[in-house]
């Protein structure tokens, strides 16, 4: 696969492959000046690299505020919910059911931070079993467990795609340490 992002000083941008993408090459094409902003909220949307990766619903807000503030509040151009479609099915299977699986957890710990042990129905029935999330909370350890197992599957299908011979291919979303010599 090509390399389609370059991190340089901790911001992303595209590199020359990014314009073999047709969704990518359109974005770049639209938007000349500004086309650098879109491919840092681009990377950290959907690398599994990204320091924003494991974000939940905030992640969106916190990527706008730290790479292209002056976008935050407004509705994003069309394009970019079709760049991320392409840049996903640029994804092994091991990365997008990691994405699901973290979307579940996030779901489920939503869910147990909403629990009132103090509501009721009109029947004043709790409307939340405390047994049964007591439950749940004891199933908190293993489904840690196999979120970690799930990632580790992620980080050897990945590299086990881009390895030919014995070298190692840089994925689109690996970054390059910059050095000075």
């Amino acid at each position: 696969m090509a390399k389609i992002f370059i991190i340089q000083e901790g911001t992303p941008y595209f590199t020359a492959a990014a314009m073999q993408v047709p969704k990518l090459k359109s974005l770049i094409d639209k938007f000349p000046d500004d086309y650098d902003k879109y491919a840092a909220y681009l990377y950290h949307m959907t690398s599994p690299t990204s320091t924003y990766f494991d974000y939940g619903p905030e992640k969106e807000e916190k990527i706008l505020d730290d790479f292209a503030p002056e976008l935050k509040g407004k509705k994003l151009h069309k394009l970019i919910p079709e760049c991320m479609a392409e840049l996903h099915s640029f994804k092994a299977a091991e990365m997008r059911l990691l994405e699901s699986t973290l979307i579940a957890c996030d779901k489920i710990g939503q869910y147990l931070e909403s629990v009132d042990f103090s509501e009721a129905d009109e029947h004043g029935r709790l409307i939340h079993s405390p047994t049964q999330v007591m439950n749940s909370l004891g199933r908190i350890g293993t489904l840690v467990e196999g979120l970690a197992k799930v990632r580790e599957q992620v980080k050897k299908g990945l590299q086990s795609q881009e390895e030919y011979y014995g070298d190692r291919e840089l994925n689109m979303f690996d970054q390059v340490k910059e050095t000075n010599e």
